[in-house]
């Protein structure tokens, strides 16, 4: 296949690993290989990466962290796409944070909130990348990260880039309308804040944090209903603590999952299942899904 010979092509920028394990790679922990890992380093990589990818005709993925991935298949036949290396740099330019998308979240809080900036608190204790939580504008109620972005520098699937202002982007409740393109950085814009502003901001997101449960998990499985917590609702039709393989809704915030130990992609998957069909019942009410379910390509066509 001319997808399989091109992992062998040397690329600059680009490492390429045959029949990789995901079990790393997705904060669940759940067992999975891919036909083909991409890691790219730097922009010429990624330009070399979608001129292959678009030639050859290949689907790929992108993968950050897996924080909000639910990996459904044991095997993968498409190609993923992971950035690193250059991608994963950040700094602060007066009130401003510049990071590529491979930055862990987690390390430009702490960043920001080193150098006397604030905006970023509310993400605090979130897992995952930066790109990863601007594509799914990841945030907790009463903060996003789509409110401190300025711009973000996007490639498209034919290589385009582009560098779109957060108001040329949809933002929506754990969604944007840059799903499917490759983010390779951004600018956020802070404000300067005494250290113990700082501190109650981030007392009050870890406040928030402790309440969430320990353990691998993919963060909120659904998102919340107009006027309603999508906890509450599985709680209240008596599902915390229901098991699926490996898989449980947690004792601790029925809008978790946890693998508890050995669950698989198809553990989890049935137990979204069951906990939508039964929230559906009890309230008529239906719950979708926060996290990106992720299927190899053979089950998409089949």
């Amino acid at each position: 296949m001319q997808a399989e010979a091109a992992q062998h092509r040397p690329m600059a920028g680009i490492v390429w690993k045959d029949e990789a394990p995901l079990d790393r790679l997705n904060t669940m922990g759940l067992p999975s290989v891919a036909r083909t890992l991409a890691v790219v380093s730097d922009v010429r990589g990624l330009r070399e990466f979608l001129r292959w990818a678009a030639a050859a005709g290949e689907d790929f993925e992108i993968l950050g962290e897996g924080s909000n991935v639910i990996l459904a298949d044991p095997y993968y036949e498409q190609t993923f796409l992971q950035l690193g290396g250059d991608f994963a740099l950040s700094s602060v330019r007066g009130k401003a944070l510049f990071a590529g998308a491979a930055a862990p979240l987690a390390h430009l809080v702490s960043q920001s909130c080193d150098a006397g900036l604030s905006g970023l608190e509310g993400g605090w204790g979130i897992p995952g990348t930066l790109g990863g939580a601007i594509c799914g504008n990841a945030g907790t109620l009463e903060w996003s990260i789509a409110d401190s972005l300025l711009w973000a520098e996007v490639f498209d699937r034919s290589g385009k880039m582009q560098r779109l202002r957060a108001d040329e982007i949809r933002f929506g409740y754990r969604n944007s309308s840059l799903d499917g393109m490759v983010i390779t950085r951004a600018r956020l814009a802070l404000k300067l804040e005494r250290p113990e502003a700082i501190a109650r901001n981030l007392a009050a997101a870890r406040e928030r944090r402790i309440r969430q449960p320990r353990g691998r998990s993919a963060g909120c499985i659904f998102k919340n209903p107009p006027g309603d917590f999508a906890g509450r609702l599985i709680e209240a039709a008596g599902l915390k603590g229901y098991r699926c393989g490996g898989a449980v809704v947690s004792h601790n915030h029925a809008n978790f999952i946890v693998n508890e130990g050995g669950a698989t992609g198809r553990d989890v998957v049935n137990l979204i299942d069951i906990v939508q069909r039964r929230v559906q019942e009890t309230f008529n009410i239906r719950l979708d899904v926060e996290v990106r379910i992720l299927h190899s390509i053979k089950r998409r066509c089949s």
